[in-house]
């Protein structure tokens, strides 16, 4: 081990000796408040932190709707939503060199499977309701992206099974550091790492170093990012074309028609693999919101957290009657629970035979009247 000597600035040096965690525990919450120490050697010292804690001990269930079984030491949202599950050992756990690489793949597995898209955000915003703190404030310390496109990003990535397992200790033994490289290697839209925070303390002083071990030149290459695509309702179109059914795309096509003759703004984002369409409505108090929309992976969806910007909308039992009316179109029963759920689902061909087409343009009217600033194009 490399000596470590703090130099002080009238030159005493301290020597410092590397020292144990007290307590995995101990561990665990020093990265849960400072997730930063995550990024090892390439740190944003630009931004607090890159990564975004959405909750400790992450309960993980083992069926849709079932109890949680696993607890996750730590879920993380990055810069670009990809959620990053973490797990922490002290080296002096045996667990550390095979039991955990098991548990990973467990709790990795059953969130892609069982985990719906807007627990997560629900989940980081009951943390941020609990401590006081604004959820737009937060995401806004790491992200460039507004808050809602920024739970877009993260319902794209859940989609295309993009995550990030990160094992953490004290000290990565040789057979872990092997597993982690291997997997990283081999998988292609998970990344796979090990962290190395050592503490080293003398005459009052502690300072942690870090190491990111599996982020070998293969795995770069093999992980090699798509370029993002800036979305429109052309190319929108086209990719649904190539990629849906016939059905889908006219209703698709249809419906970006509807929102043209009400004058109602479609707002595309950007994504290498998805594209998301967001109409905009006014409300009557110069608020505005993005309540609905759909994705080229052949999706309507409709945001019951959004629809709140817009009166009379922020009250709960209109924005359940507006997705019950549109679960009714789809043939699709909606629970009272929805409106606490960041968005809503349904198959655009569900809505492809007239009667369902007609009764979801139905709904969709409905919506816009009801904020009373809806003007049809003549």
């Amino acid at each position: 081990m490399p000596g470590i000597f703090l130099r002080r600035d009238e030159g005493e040096l301290v020597h410092l000796r590397g020292e144990l965690y007290e307590s995995e525990d101990r561990l665990q919450e020093l990265i849960g408040a400072n997730p930063e120490l995550l990024l090892g050697e390439i740190a944003d010292s630009e931004r607090a932190s890159a990564y975004l804690l959405v909750r400790r001990e992450a309960g993980v269930p083992e069926a849709v709707a079932g109890s949680d079984r696993w607890f996750l030491d730590h879920l993380f949202l990055d810069a670009e939503g990809v959620p990053t599950l973490v797990e922490v050992k002290r080296s002096s756990d045996s667990r550390i060199r095979r039991e955990v690489v098991g548990q990973m793949l467990d709790y990795a597995a059953n969130i892609l499977a069982h985990w719906p898209p807007e627990r997560m955000r629900d989940e980081f915003e009951a943390r941020c309701d609990h401590a006081g703190i604004e959820p737009a404030e937060k995401v806004r310390e790491i992200s460039e992206a507004g808050y809602e496109d920024y739970w877009t990003r993260v319902k794209t990535n859940l989609a295309a099974k993009r995550l990030r397992l990160v094992f953490v200790a004290d000290e990565i033994p040789a057979s872990l550091q092997t597993i982690v490289e291997f997997l990283n290697e081999q998988m292609r839209a998970a990344e796979v790492l090990a962290v190395e925070v050592k503490q080293h303390k003398g005459d009052g002083v502690t300072v942690l170093t870090t190491q990111i071990i599996g982020r070998t030149s293969t795995a770069q290459h093999a992980k090699a990012v798509t370029e993002k695509r800036e979305w429109s309702s052309e190319s929108g179109l086209e990719e649904m074309r190539r990629s849906a059914s016939a059905e889908t795309v006219t209703v698709a096509d249809r419906l970006l028609s509807w929102a043209h003759e009400r004058n109602l703004p479609v707002v595309w984002g950007s994504g290498s693999k998805i594209g998301y369409a967001h109409v905009v409505v006014a409300g009557p108090d110069d608020s505005t919101a993005r309540p609905f929309g759909f994705s080229t992976d052949g999706k309507l969806d409709v945001y019951p957290h959004e629809m709140r910007r817009v009166p009379p909308f922020n009250g709960d039992d209109l924005r359940l009657e507006f997705v019950r009316r549109i679960g009714a179109a789809a043939g699709t029963p909606v629970q009272d629970k929805v409106i606490d759920q960041s968005f809503k689902s349904f198959q655009l061909s569900n809505f492809s035979p007239p009667e369902n087409y007609g009764a979801v343009v139905a709904a969709l009217d409905w919506f816009i009247e009801q904020t009373g600033t809806a003007h049809t194009s003549t």
